[in-house]
C-alpha cells in the first residue's frame, strides 16, 4: 500500500486538512488546467486544492494505511480495519519467520563452511608434517605455509566482506531517527 507524489516523498502526517500550500512550478501543458477550467477559483486556493490532492497522493510506508483512510474504509465495510490490522499482523509473522528461516540457513552455511576448512586444513597440516618427518623438510615447510597463508587470508576476506555488507545494508528506521535527532 504505497502511494507516491513527488511533491511529498515522506509525509509524517497525512491528514488533509494539515495540507501547506507550497508553490509549485508550473508546465505550459498542465493538465490540471483544464481540471479547473471553468471553475472559479483564485490562485492561492487553486494551488491550496492542488496541494491537497498531492498530499492524498502522498506515500505512506506502513502495511497499516492512516487513520483518515481506515475510517473511510470502515465506512464502507465495518469490518474492514480489523481485517486490515489482521492481513498486516499475518504479513509481519510471514516475513518474521522467513527472516528466522533465512538467518538459521545462513548460520548452518557458516558452520559448514567452517568445519570444511577446518578438515582441510587438518589435512594439509598433516601433510606438511608427513612430508617433514620424511626427510622432505622444505616441501613440508612450503606446503604447512600456503596452509597457514591460506587459512588466515580466508579468514581476513570474510572479515572485509562482513564489514562491506555491514555499511551496504541499510539502517533500521528506529536507528535512522535516532541518528537524525542527535
Amino acid at each position: 500500500m504505497s502511494h507516491e507524489s513527488p511533491s511529498e516523498p515522506h509525509p509524517k502526517n497525512l491528514n488533509p486538512d494539515a495540507a501547506k500550500v507550497v508553490p509549485r512550478q508550473q508546465d505550459e501543458d498542465d493538465p490540471l488546467d483544464k481540471v479547473f477550467e471553468g471553475i472559479p477559483l483564485d490562485e492561492e486556493k487553486k494551488e491550496t486544492v492542488i496541494q491537497r490532492l498531492e498530499l492524498l497522493q502522498g506515500q505512506f510506508s506502513s502495511p497499516v494505511p492512516p487513520p483518515f483512510i481506515m475510517r473511510e474504509h470502515g465506512e464502507v465495510l465495518s469490518s474492514a480495519p480489523e481485517r486490515i490490522f489482521a492481513m498486516a499482523e499475518r504479513q509481519a509473522a510471514h516475513r518474521q519467520s522467513l527472516e528466522q528461516r533465512v538467518t538459521k540457513g545462513a548460520d548452518i552455511r557458516a558452520y559448514i563452511g567452517q568445519g570444511c576448512a577446518l578438515t582441510v586444513a587438518l589435512v594439509f597440516g598433516y601433510f606438511s608434517y608427513d612430508l617433514i618427518r620424511g626427510g622432505a623438510e622444505v616441501a613440508g615447510a612450503v606446503l604447512g605455509t600456503v596452509d597457514l597463508v591460506g587459512l588466515v587470508s580466508v579468514f581476513l576476506v570474510g572479515r572485509r566482506r562482513q564489514s562491506v555488507e555491514a555499511q551496504r545494508r541499510p539502517l533500521p528506521p528506529s536507528q535512522v531517527e535516532q541518528e537524525e535527532q542527535e
